[in-house]
């Protein structure tokens, strides 16, 4: 999914203008809200908006965590990682909300298997 966001490495972030156009150019179909989606991606932010936000995936009970690289269950998620994201903006996770989501419609993407990191991967027989 890397050569979707055509500027990184050199740019290590993504807004909402190149979320939206890496998830057209993957050919997946979705829908924009303001609440956390059931499956999808959900831009949080924190007190400082445009400063202090972060991507994170979800699919059901479980969010990805791109900087752990793995899967959490999202209240634990909420629980243990967000207050040390919080701190590293200097704000407190009531500051933290949902800013924007796309709610995957269709069922064309697994971000399951999106988000799995490499060498993880089970082999299908």
């Amino acid at each position: 999914m890397v050569e979707l966001f055509p500027s990184f490495p050199n740019k290590d972030f993504t807004n909402l203008r190149t979320m939206s156009q890496a998830l057209r150019a993957a050919g997946v179909q979705w829908s924009r809200g303001r609440g956390m989606p059931s499956n999808g991606l959900a831009l949080m932010s924190g007190r400082q908006r445009y400063y202090s936000r972060h991507w994170i995936a979800v699919a059901g009970p479980f969010v990805y965590e791109v900087l752990l690289q793995m899967w959490l269950p999202l209240f634990l998620w909420r629980r243990d990682f967000l207050p040390v994201l919080a701190a590293d903006f200097g704000s407190n996770i009531e500051d933290w909300t949902v800013e924007a989501a796309f709610e995957i419609t269709g069922g064309q993407l697994q971000l399951t298997a999106l988000f799995t990191p490499r060498g993880t991967e089970t082999a299908q027989a």
